[in-house]
């Protein structure tokens, strides 16, 4: 027995609203206020539509439809409200009504369903006679009993007692379920005996916690306001038209048969199986319902909605009830049943589910093996075999699929969480020798990414049992192995195992096991470390300690994809083995550079090879090259020897390197290079040792190239030695060969040119080639138009200031002359001034003008100032 307040609503002439009317007659005390304003709310009764008053009628509950409503109050209680007509009130008028209610408090007892509550004998229909006439007194509690009413084998034989009515029972609990996403109430049409006959058996398919969060009514004229469940008869507001039946509400008419109908779709299917499940319980197994409600209570669930659908597959799959048609739904019972883990019921999903996950998941998606394998780590054995079988199959899957690495990575987190000690399970479940030997069948058929992912597990998981580093163990070893001999793809395969390489040790191991596989890849090898080994000081401290013939296969590999090998030679000589060697303190393995320098050679033209000679000089390696490749090498040099040094001793280097290989380089480019020793060196004021020394030395300059012909003049230009002007016009009087003309002029015009920051030496060279003795050297007369012009073009570059002071250095001297000679040179110098003007087009004035008038004061052609 359960205490339940009461509350009188209806038309009376004294009452606790202070006036007369419909108000509340009277209460219990303990009703909280804002309780008490819900219930005058849902104490609201309009009859049914009638032509005429009844008149005589002593009972109207036989007459006009009762209305029995349950739902739930501001304060957390629940009301129970019975309203019927009650004809004329105090006044005479019609229209009255009584409405009596009980307050309780929620789910009163253990498995009361609502419904069962309103069959009890203190339900009050109408005030006593003479009541109204008295003040209103607080109306006592009420007892209620906690369990009776609709008793599961009443509402059995009536579902039974007419045809259709168990489907139509389906149709009604599908439309609860599916109400949060519809909106659609249900309204039910029948008899007033059988409405709450409906309604007690609606309630009796939930749980009776859930029962008790689905407000009814068994009468109701209209829609608005109406609850979830709702009971009416004809002659109402609802008309059971298409509108309403199809899209307003999920109707069951037993009077007129206007059904409305029930799309299947996969919300749909769950509600149905869910449905089929508690009706068909009801009507044949009521025992076994109530075992189901007790399974369903343990979980928690507090609504009518999917997570009861999934509970009540979970049951069904228990009983064996359709088992075929809830395969599918596996994934998402295995799902709900890891969410609700601490559920009582655990050991028991755990049995039923397990085999059955294991056994769809084999043939499932990735994420399907993945929830068999968490669902194998929830399970209360810890993992076990299901779990290592689980993890297997996981691995495998990941290895087929694209993006295979994150996945597992994904799930290796999930299972971490899932169960303690996973990463030691997981390594133990994978090094056995069977799954090493699938891995390596697997291998040959799979995806470059699967086939490097089984690496990394094994990896991984040789690092969780204690055996690291990885790739000193033979299951690591026979992994690689078994992916470098994949067909086709071994440069793909060698550079993805070094991009996960992280040191030298497993550097090496990957070439070693590759090397020991086939010992035709190292070029292929070296291919993929030039991939890896990227100039970083990581990357530095990695190739410091692997093995020299390592070291060169990326060597190699790199000169033979540039463009230039010579400079991909000496790029990674300076850049990185020289480092190398230094860091080490031993240099690089001789017969390897051998090797290297015979597989080189071949692929260099000419001037490559020339550059290869001179380091290899310059190093005192030059004896590494093949015999062959050194003449071929010195001929390339001496043919083409430059005057790229003035470092005596390395020149003496070189030439000793070559002696000692058996070469002798050109025997000019010494004495070349003492000559320029000694003009840089001599003094000032002693030009005819030097004079001498250069004109010993003609032979071996004229048959220089340009380049060095031309650095030749520029050196003895600048000696000291010639710093005198008749000096230097001595010494280029010896260097002027014809058949050297230009490129002497070249150089010299540079030189001169470089005179103008010195005006006056630039006056005193000019003078010194007006004045200078035509009958010196037979080939006078075809030195002098060459330097004239270039005279011309540096006075004519002067600023002002500058051809003041070179006019002072050139009229001076030449002023004391007056030779048929000179005059003419004079002439000569001045018509190249005005060829150099005139071929200036008049493009400048101003400061131009003055350096001509300068020019041709000095020239004599206007008065001196």
């Amino acid at each position: 027995m359960r205490e339940a307040l009461q509350l009188y609503y209806t038309s009376s002439r004294l009452g606790l609203g202070g006036g007369a009317g419909f108000q509340i007659r009277a209460t219990s005390p303990g009703i909280d206020p804002a309780d008490a304003r819900m219930i005058v709310e849902r104490s609201a009764y309009r009859r049914p539509f009638t032509d005429n008053e009844p008149q005589g009628v002593v009972d109207y509950d036989t007459v006009f439809p009762v209305a029995f409503r349950f739902y739930p109050l501001p304060s957390g209680r629940f009301g129970l409200t019975r309203v019927s007509y009650a004809g004329e009130d105090y006044s005479g008028r019609s229209g009255n009504l009584f409405a009596h209610t009980l307050v309780v408090e929620a789910a009163p007892g253990e498995e009361v369903w609502p419904a069962d509550l309103f069959d009890h004998s203190h339900w009050k229909r109408s005030l006593d006679p003479g009541e109204d006439a008295r003040a209103p007194e607080p109306l006592p509690p009420v007892l209620i009993r906690s369990r009776g009413g609709f008793t599961a084998a009443q509402l059995g034989r009536f579902l039974k007692g007419r045809k259709g009515r168990p489907e139509r029972l389906r149709h009604m609990v599908r439309a609860i379920l599916l109400a949060a996403d519809t909106g659609r109430t249900l309204v039910l049409r029948d008899g007033d005996t059988e409405r709450m006959q409906w309604i007690a058996c609606l309630h009796r398919c939930f749980p009776h916690t859930i029962a008790w969060t689905l407000p009814f009514s068994s009468y109701e004229f209209e829609a608005m306001g109406s609850p979830l469940i709702t009971g009416t008869v004809e002659r109402t507001g609802f008309s059971f038209g298409e509108t309403e039946r199809s899209y307003e509400h999920v109707m069951i008419d037993e009077i007129r048969g206007l059904h409305s109908e029930s799309p299947i779709g996969e919300k749909e299917r769950n509600a149905a199986a869910y449905a089929d499940l508690v009706v068909g319980l009801l009507l044949d197994d009521a025992h076994r319902l109530d075992d189901f409600y007790a399974f369903a209570t343990s979980f928690g669930v507090t609504e009518a909605g999917p997570a009861l659908c999934t509970v009540g597959a979970l049951f069904s799959f228990s009983l064996g009830q359709a088992a075929a048609a809830l395969h599918p739904r596996l994934p998402e019972l295995a799902g709900f049943a890891l969410r609700h883990r601490q559920s009582e019921n655990w050991d028991w999903m755990a049995g039923y589910l397990g085999p059955s996950l294991n056994a769809w998941a084999a043939g499932g998606s990735f994420d399907d093996k993945l929830l068999a394998a968490q669902f194998a780590a929830a399970c209360a054995s810890g993992g076990g075999d299901a779990f290592a079988n689980a993890w297997r199959t996981l691995v495998l899957a990941a290895m087929e699929r694209e993006g295979g690495a994150a996945a597992l990575e994904s799930a290796e987190r999930t299972l971490d969480a899932e169960l303690h000690g996973a990463g030691r399970r997981k390594a133990e479940a994978v090094l056995q020798p069977a799954f090493i030997d699938t891995l390596v069948e697997r291998i040959p058929h799979a995806r470059l990414e699967g086939a490097m992912l089984a690496i990394a597990v094994i990896a991984q998981s040789l690092g969780a049992a204690g055996r690291a580093p990885a790739h000193d163990e033979p299951e690591y070893v026979q992994l690689v192995s078994a992916v470098v001999g994949k067909p086709g793809s071994v440069p793909a395969v060698l550079s993805a195992l070094l991009r996960d390489a992280h040191d030298a040790a497993a550097v090496s191991a990957v070439c070693r096991i590759a090397q020991d596989l086939d010992d035709t890849l190292l070029p292929t090898i070296g291919e993929a470390l030039a991939d890896r080994l990227a100039r970083t000081a990581n990357d530095d401290a990695i190739r410091s300690r692997l093995p020299d013939h390592l070291i060169l296969a990326e060597w190699r590999a790199l000169i033979g994809r540039a463009r230039a090998p010579a400079d991909a030679y000496f790029g990674h000589r300076h850049a990185v083995i020289d480092r190398l060697a230094s860091a080490r303190r031993s240099p690089f393995d001789e017969e390897l550079h051998r090797d290297l320098l015979a597989w080189l050679a071949p692929r260099l033209d000419k001037a490559a090879l020339r550059s290869l000679a001179i380091d290899l000089l310059k190093r005192r390696e030059f004896r590494h090259l093949p015999e062959v490749w050194r003449s071929r090498a010195l001929d390339a040099f001496n043919a083409e020897l430059r005057l790229d040094t003035s470092n005596g001793r390395e020149l003496s280097w070189l030439v000793e390197e070559a002696a000692l290989c058996g070469h002798t380089l050109r025997p000019d480019w010494p004495r070349l290079h003492r000559l320029l020793d000694a003009a840089r060196a001599a003094p000032a004021g002693n030009p005819d040792a030097l004079a001498a020394a250069v004109s010993d030395a003609m032979g071996d300059i004229a048959a220089t190239v340009d380049g060095d012909y031309h650095r030749i003049v520029t050196v003895l230009l600048g000696s000291a030695a010639f710093r005198e002007a008749h000096d230097h016009v001595a010494v280029v009087r010896i260097l002027f060969v014809p058949d050297r003309a230009p490129a002497l002029m070249q150089a010299y015009g540079q030189w001169i040119g470089g005179l103008r920051r010195a005006p006056g030496r630039l006056g005193d060279i000019a003078a010194a080639w007006i004045e200078d003795d035509p009958t010196a050297g037979s080939d006078a007369c075809l030195l002098w138009p060459k330097v004239c012009r270039e005279l011309a073009a540096a006075l004519v570059r002067l600023d002002t200031a500058g051809h003041d002071m070179a006019v002072r250095q050139l009229t001076g001297p030449v002023g004391h002359r007056r030779s048929r000679a000179v005059e003419q040179r004079k002439a000569d110098l001045r018509q190249a001034v005005e060829d150099i003007n005139n071929s200036l087009g008049g493009l400048v004035r101003g400061k131009m003008n003055s350096l001509k008038m300068a020019a041709r004061r000095a020239l004599g052609l206007l008065p001196s100032k």
